[in-house]
């Protein structure tokens, strides 16, 4: 079984990146993305601040 996950990393503050940053790695511990995407989207919601 495969589940798409999309993370809407559009958002613009601190606040916004704290709460999605915590979205992604609840994502990560249910194991619904994988290291790789994790990291990904760590980085760009990183870069987005």
């Amino acid at each position: 079984r495969v589940q798409i996950v999309t993370l809407n990393i559009e958002a613009v503050g601190s606040g916004g990146a704290a709460s999605r940053l915590e979205e992604l790695s609840s994502l990560r511990e249910r194991q619904l993305i994988t290291e790789d995407e994790y990291t990904r989207k760590r980085e760009e919601i990183l870069r987005a601040l």
